[in-house]
Protein backbone atom coordinates (compact mmCIF):
# COMPACT_ATOMS: atom_id res chain seq x y z
CA UNK A 1 0.00 0.00 0.00
CA UNK A 2 2.59 2.71 -0.98
CA UNK A 3 -0.45 4.73 -2.16
CA UNK A 4 -1.66 5.02 1.70
CA UNK A 5 2.19 5.58 2.69
CA UNK A 6 2.65 8.47 0.43
CA UNK A 7 -0.79 10.03 0.64
CA UNK A 8 -0.11 12.13 4.20
CA UNK A 9 3.38 13.23 3.11
CA UNK A 10 2.30 14.12 -0.54
CA UNK A 11 -0.33 15.66 0.49
CA UNK A 12 1.10 17.80 3.43
CA UNK A 13 4.02 19.04 0.76
CA UNK A 14 1.16 20.38 -1.77
CA UNK A 15 -0.91 21.94 1.27
CA UNK A 16 2.49 23.41 2.67
CA UNK A 17 3.85 24.72 -0.85
CA UNK A 18 -0.27 26.54 -1.60
CA UNK A 19 -0.75 24.33 -4.21
CA UNK A 20 -4.20 22.96 -3.22
CA UNK A 21 -5.43 22.64 -6.36
CA UNK A 22 -2.70 19.85 -7.27
CA UNK A 23 -3.37 18.70 -3.97
CA UNK A 24 -7.14 18.50 -4.15
CA UNK A 25 -6.76 16.49 -7.74
CA UNK A 26 -4.61 13.87 -6.37
CA UNK A 27 -6.79 13.21 -3.58
CA UNK A 28 -9.49 13.04 -6.15
CA UNK A 29 -7.38 10.40 -8.14
CA UNK A 30 -6.75 8.62 -4.67
CA UNK A 31 -10.31 8.35 -3.85
CA UNK A 32 -11.56 6.98 -7.92
CA UNK A 33 -8.55 4.37 -7.41
CA UNK A 34 -9.73 3.14 -4.06
CA UNK A 35 -13.75 3.50 -4.01
CA UNK A 36 -14.33 -0.07 -5.67
CA UNK A 37 -12.32 -1.66 -3.56
CA UNK A 38 -13.72 -3.13 0.02
CA UNK A 39 -11.27 -4.21 1.82
CA UNK A 40 -10.79 -2.46 5.10
CA UNK A 41 -7.24 -0.91 4.60
CA UNK A 42 -8.96 0.50 1.54
CA UNK A 43 -11.65 2.21 2.99
CA UNK A 44 -9.60 3.55 5.71
CA UNK A 45 -7.19 4.92 2.84
CA UNK A 46 -10.89 6.58 1.33
CA UNK A 47 -11.77 7.89 4.43
CA UNK A 48 -8.24 9.89 4.58
CA UNK A 49 -8.27 10.80 1.37
CA UNK A 50 -11.74 12.57 1.86
CA UNK A 51 -10.57 14.46 4.67
CA UNK A 52 -7.00 16.21 2.80
CA UNK A 53 -9.83 16.72 0.21
CA UNK A 54 -11.56 18.56 2.64
CA UNK A 55 -8.33 20.58 3.42
CA UNK A 56 -7.78 21.76 -0.22
CA UNK A 57 -11.56 22.53 -0.53
CA UNK A 58 -11.34 24.79 2.55
CA UNK A 59 -8.31 26.64 1.19
CA UNK A 60 -9.99 26.72 -2.56
CA UNK A 61 -12.65 28.65 -0.75
CA UNK A 62 -15.28 25.80 -0.47
CA UNK A 63 -16.20 25.54 3.14
CA UNK A 64 -19.70 24.07 2.95
CA UNK A 65 -17.88 21.23 0.84
CA UNK A 66 -15.20 20.61 3.39
CA UNK A 67 -17.55 20.11 5.88
CA UNK A 68 -19.52 17.93 3.94
CA UNK A 69 -16.29 15.46 2.54
CA UNK A 70 -15.35 15.45 6.72
CA UNK A 71 -19.04 14.14 7.51
CA UNK A 72 -19.00 11.64 5.04
CA UNK A 73 -15.75 10.59 5.69
CA UNK A 74 -16.54 10.08 9.51
CA UNK A 75 -19.63 8.43 7.96
CA UNK A 76 -17.48 6.29 6.54
CA UNK A 77 -15.61 5.16 9.63
CA UNK A 78 -18.84 3.49 11.18
CA UNK A 79 -18.73 0.90 8.39
CA UNK A 80 -18.99 -2.45 9.52
CA UNK A 81 -15.87 -3.63 7.55
CA UNK A 82 -13.63 -1.61 9.64
CA UNK A 83 -15.02 -2.84 13.12
CA UNK A 84 -12.18 -4.79 13.71
CA UNK A 85 -10.05 -2.40 12.53
CA UNK A 86 -7.90 0.46 14.34
CA UNK A 87 -9.15 3.50 12.63
CA UNK A 88 -8.62 5.61 15.29
CA UNK A 89 -5.73 7.97 13.23
CA UNK A 90 -8.43 8.17 9.91
CA UNK A 91 -11.27 9.21 13.05
CA UNK A 92 -8.46 11.92 14.31
CA UNK A 93 -7.48 13.14 11.51
CA UNK A 94 -11.10 13.81 10.09
CA UNK A 95 -12.01 15.42 13.43
CA UNK A 96 -9.43 17.60 13.73
CA UNK A 97 -9.94 18.63 10.06
CA UNK A 98 -14.09 18.95 10.63
CA UNK A 99 -13.22 21.42 14.14
CA UNK A 100 -10.81 23.88 11.70
CA UNK A 101 -13.55 23.91 9.39
CA UNK A 102 -15.95 25.14 12.13
CA UNK A 103 -14.05 27.46 13.65
CA UNK A 104 -15.78 29.88 11.10
CA UNK A 105 -19.73 28.49 12.10
CA UNK A 106 -19.79 26.93 15.19
CA UNK A 107 -17.15 27.26 18.17
CA UNK A 108 -18.54 25.04 20.53
CA UNK A 109 -18.67 22.19 18.04
CA UNK A 110 -15.35 22.97 16.61
CA UNK A 111 -13.86 23.09 20.26
CA UNK A 112 -15.71 19.58 21.36
CA UNK A 113 -14.53 17.93 18.15
CA UNK A 114 -10.82 19.26 18.65
CA UNK A 115 -10.68 17.77 21.94
CA UNK A 116 -11.75 14.55 21.06
CA UNK A 117 -9.09 14.02 18.35
CA UNK A 118 -6.51 15.44 20.45
CA UNK A 119 -8.12 13.27 22.95
CA UNK A 120 -7.18 10.81 20.25
CA UNK A 121 -4.15 11.76 19.37
CA UNK A 122 -2.87 11.17 23.09
CA UNK A 123 -4.41 7.53 23.11
CA UNK A 124 -2.26 7.13 19.55
CA UNK A 125 0.88 8.36 21.15
CA UNK A 126 0.88 10.64 17.95
CA UNK A 127 2.59 14.07 19.02
CA UNK A 128 2.54 15.43 15.71
CA UNK A 129 -1.27 15.09 15.34
CA UNK A 130 -1.80 15.82 19.00
CA UNK A 131 0.38 19.44 18.41
CA UNK A 132 -1.66 20.29 15.54
CA UNK A 133 -5.04 19.73 17.67
CA UNK A 134 -3.58 21.26 20.50
CA UNK A 135 -3.11 24.49 18.09
CA UNK A 136 -7.01 24.27 17.11
CA UNK A 137 -7.87 23.75 20.60
CA UNK A 138 -5.99 27.01 21.53
CA UNK A 139 -7.24 29.00 18.87
CA UNK A 140 -11.11 28.18 19.92
CA UNK A 141 -10.34 28.85 23.20
CA UNK A 142 -8.95 32.20 22.54
CA UNK A 143 -12.46 33.06 20.49
CA UNK A 144 -14.61 31.65 22.73
CA UNK A 145 -12.30 33.72 25.47
CA UNK A 146 -11.62 31.24 27.46
CA UNK A 147 -8.03 33.04 27.75
CA UNK A 148 -6.23 30.63 30.93
CA UNK A 149 -7.18 27.75 28.82
CA UNK A 150 -5.75 29.77 25.50
CA UNK A 151 -2.59 30.20 27.20
CA UNK A 152 -1.65 26.63 28.60
CA UNK A 153 -2.98 24.78 25.18
CA UNK A 154 -0.78 26.95 22.97
CA UNK A 155 1.87 27.05 25.78
CA UNK A 156 1.52 22.80 25.87
CA UNK A 157 1.60 22.85 21.88
CA UNK A 158 4.80 25.10 21.74
CA UNK A 159 6.33 22.42 24.26
CA UNK A 160 5.59 19.66 21.89
CA UNK A 161 6.30 21.38 18.28
CA UNK A 162 10.22 22.26 20.43
CA UNK A 163 10.12 18.49 21.45
CA UNK A 164 9.63 17.86 17.30
CA UNK A 165 11.90 19.83 16.28
CA UNK A 166 8.61 21.29 14.81
CA UNK A 167 10.61 24.54 13.59
CA UNK A 168 7.14 25.62 10.91
CA UNK A 169 4.65 24.97 13.85
CA UNK A 170 6.89 26.60 16.57
CA UNK A 171 6.86 30.02 14.55
CA UNK A 172 2.83 29.25 13.68
CA UNK A 173 2.37 29.11 17.71
CA UNK A 174 4.72 31.67 18.59
CA UNK A 175 2.89 33.84 16.33
CA UNK A 176 -0.20 33.01 17.85
CA UNK A 177 0.89 33.24 21.15
CA UNK A 178 2.77 36.94 20.36
CA UNK A 179 -0.48 38.28 19.01
CA UNK A 180 -2.68 36.73 21.93
CA UNK A 181 -0.50 38.54 24.52
CA UNK A 182 -0.13 41.57 22.74
CA UNK A 183 -4.18 41.48 22.80
CA UNK A 184 -3.77 40.78 26.77
CA UNK A 185 -1.79 43.78 27.19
Amino acid sequence: FLLAQSLDGLCRFYYDHGRFQKGLSICRAAAVLVEQKEAPAWLRLMVRSLSWQSVFSASLGHLDLAISLCQESLAMLQDKQLAAEDSRPEKAFALLQLAQHLTQRDLQEAGRLAEESASLYRELADQWGKADALETVGQVAWLTADYQNTFNTLQECLQLRRALNDSRGMAAVLGTLGFFCFQMG
